[in-house]
Order: structure tokens, then C-alpha cells, then sequence
């Protein structure tokens, strides 16, 4: 046994974000390795193929020659819990023997295999192959990552740690994750000191980093389709700004200008135009005093209403793109705030950002040793 299985205590917990960062440090520590995610539920089509979306993501940044069809052996997609549920034994049978064949190519020529779980451990045990069936057939020891904080995380850890039980596996430890910086040390020590109480090692616990968390224009394009590109003489590379925070033009223009300090999303009427011409002078502004940095990283004109050709042209030339949304200001606003921001493709700074979190915050000791202890055993 020396693969390794990360889940976490449920959805959203940033297991891709981690997984990203410790399969850089696996592949500089121990060479060839591979990667799956043996189940996903979110998808996209590679050559006519349903590939997970994390897969295409990290294969994209670590070129592993394996097929997407054994690194993402299973799809949930609509209708597929209904199918397999209720499941006979040999319909499971064949399930686990496709995901298991799909390891085994992956697994050949591979000093070991990383595995990515889906949401919290008990994932697909609906269908009877949850990601801790699948971590204990794949001979893996698992990693748990749960969200900063003290009694639920706790809470939710023990909860975890009942159901993994049930399995052959082996518990590496918990890595606690998002924790903000002021409460960093508390959280360090008391909820290390509860989880070791039951049972369970802290392998490390990552502080909160905004810039991780922070969508780019990209992102925020690729789940609005509809949006109009009004500025087409500004350049493409606009599209790697990162949003670090979304103004709402909804109040007079003296009170938006307190608000923009760099790298901001302005949201407003296409009729306000008032607000426009206040942001694009302070954009001039900052052009001139920061060797043409603007101010603010695009604008979205809401209601269907187009801003005046003089803004638009001005927008240009100061390289801020502006986009038109039919929908109101609310609305295109509350959307953008509910996307869950996951690294892409092309985001060099982040996945940096993410090894070093990793390198720095991570026991990466006992996860190498567990590795290649277990690789001298086995041979």
C-alpha cells in the first residue's frame, strides 16, 4: 500500500486546490506518478469523452499520459444514482471492476497513484462504491481534509472518522484548511489537541489566502455566455485579471470612488452613467500614476441599457473592458457571487501559490515515508 486517497469532510472543502499543490511535491519527490478521480459529478467532453472537470484541470497542468477514460472511470451525471440504485451484486461487481481496471493502467509503470475523492467520504456508497470502497480496493491511505475551525470541524472529523472505520484503510491524518490568519494559532492548537484526542493526526493546517479564492474575468465569462463584449478594441489578456472584490454602482458617484483602490469588478446600470464616468477618471488617473495600471479590471452595464459611444471609447483606450448584461444589477451581481472559484488552467500564479502553501503548512514527511515505507514492504 502506497497510494494515496484524499477526501474531505464534504463538498467544497478545497481538495483540488490541495491536490494540485501535493501532486507538484510528489512528482519533484518520488518522479513518475499517476492521477484519477475515480467518480465525479461535474464534467466536461475531451474527444467525445465525459471527463470529470478536476481531471481535465489537473491533467491539464501535469500532462499525465494516462487516458481520461481510467482517470475519470465514472460520471455521475443526471439520471446516474437512479440507475444504480437499487444495485444488484453483480451490477456492483462490474462498477468496482471498471474503476478498478481503470486503476491498474494507471497504477503500471507509476511509483504510486494520487487519488481525488468526490465531496465527503461516503460519496457513491449509494451505489455501493463510495470513495473510501474505493480508496481500501486501491490498497490507498487516506487523507481527510476538513474546513478551519474548532467544534464542528472536530465534530465533522469524528463523524468521518466512524465511517472510515467500517473499511480496511489506513488514516493518515487530517489537513485543516482555510483557516484565517487572526485565528490561525488558536485553531492550530485546540483543534489539533481535539482531534488527537480522537484518534485522528493533524498533517497540517493551511491559512486562508484570498488571492486563491478570487475568480478571474475568465471564470466569470465562462458562466455568463450572454454577456456582450461592448469594447472590442481592448486586448484579450484582460481575461487573467483576478477580481479581488465586486463594486455595486448602486450609490452616488462621490461614494463608488471610495471603494476602488485597484482590481475591481464595477456593477451597474448601463444609465448610470455618471458612476462610468467617475470610474473611467479615476482609471485616467491611475494609468498615469501607477504606469498604466487601471484601477478597475472590467465593467458589467446591466438592464440591457448600452452606455454612451464617447464611454465606451474611452474605456478602450484605457484597455477596460466593458460588458453588457440584460439582467438587472442584483441579479448579475448575486450570480457572481455564488460561484464556487476553482483553479484553471493557465492560473500560474495560483498553482504556485498552492505549492508553497502546501511545502510550507503540510507534514509532507510522514506522507513521503507512508509512501515509499510502504513501496519497500510491498516489494
Amino acid at each position: 500500500m502506497n497510494n494515496i486517497f484524499i477526501t474531505a469532510t464534504g463538498r467544497d472543502k478545497g481538495k483540488t486546490a490541495l491536490t494540485i499543490g501535493l501532486l507538484k511535491i510528489l512528482k519533484d519527490e518520488l518522479g513518475e506518478i499517476g492521477f484519477m478521480k475515480p467518480a465525479g459529478q461535474r464534467y466536461v467532453e475531451k474527444d467525445g469523452v465525459k471527463v470529470g472537470e478536476d481531471v481535465a484541470l489537473i491533467n491539464s497542468i501535469y500532462n499525465f499520459k494516462s487516458e481520461f477514460s481510467d482517470m475519470s472511470p465514472i460520471i455521475i451525471d443526471k439520471g446516474f444514482t437512479e440507475k444504480h440504485i437499487p444495485v444488484n451484486k453483480n451490477k456492483q461487481k462490474r462498477l468496482a471492476d471498471h474503476v478498478f481496471d481503470a486503476y491498474s493502467r494507471i497504477r503500471k509503470d507509476k511509483k504510486m497513484v494520487v487519488m481525488e475523492g468526490s465531496g465527503r467520504c461516503s460519496v457513491g456508497d449509494c451505489f455501493g462504491l463510495s470513495n473510501i470502497k474505493i480508496a481500501e480496493m486501491t490498497d490507498a491511505g487516506v487523507i481527510l481534509i476538513a474546513e478551519g475551525g474548532i467544534g464542528n470541524t472536530i465534530d465533522n472529523c469524528m463523524l468521518n472518522k466512524a465511517y472510515l472505520e467500517k473499511y480496511n484503510v489506513e488514516i493518515l491524518g487530517v489537513i485543516i484548511n482555510k483557516v484565517y490568519k487572526e485565528k490561525y494559532d488558536k485553531i492550530a492548537s485546540v483543534t489539533s489537541r481535539g482531534l488527537k484526542k480522537g484518534g485522528l493526526k493533524v498533517l497540517g493546517v493551511i491559512p486562508y489566502e484570498p488571492f486563491l479564492s478570487q475568480p478571474t474575468l475568465k471564470v466569470i465569462l465562462e458562466e455568463f455566455s450572454d454577456l456582450e463584449l461592448l469594447t472590442k478594441g481592448v486586448s484579450d489578456k484582460y481575461l487573467l485579471r483576478n477580481i479581488p472584490k465586486i463594486i455595486v454602482g448602486a450609490m452616488t458617484p462621490h461614494q463608488a470612488l471610495k471603494y476602488l483602490s485597484g482590481g475591481e469588478l464595477l456593477i451597474t446600470g448601463g444609465d448610470r452613467e455618471d458612476i462610468l464616468i467617475a470610474t473611467l477618471c479615476r482609471a485616467a488617473i491611475s494609468a498615469v500614476s501607477r504606469e498604466n495600471e487601471s484601477s478597475v479590471s472590467a465593467i458589467i452595464a446591466t438592464g440591457g441599457l448600452k452606455p454612451h459611444s464617447a464611454i465606451i471609447e474611452v474605456a478602450e483606450k484605457l484597455e477596460v473592458p466593458v460588458f453588457l448584461a440584460g439582467e438587472d444589477t442584483y441579479t448579475v451581481a448575486s450570480k457572481i457571487k455564488e460561484l464556487t472559484i476553482k483553479i484553471k488552467p493557465g492560473d500560474e500564479k495560483k498553482i504556485d501559490s498552492l505549492t508553497h502553501l502546501v511545502r510550507e503548512n503540510i507534514d509532507l514527511e510522514t506522507i513521503i515515508s507512508f509512501i515509499q515505507e510502504n513501496k519497500n514492504n510491498k516489494a
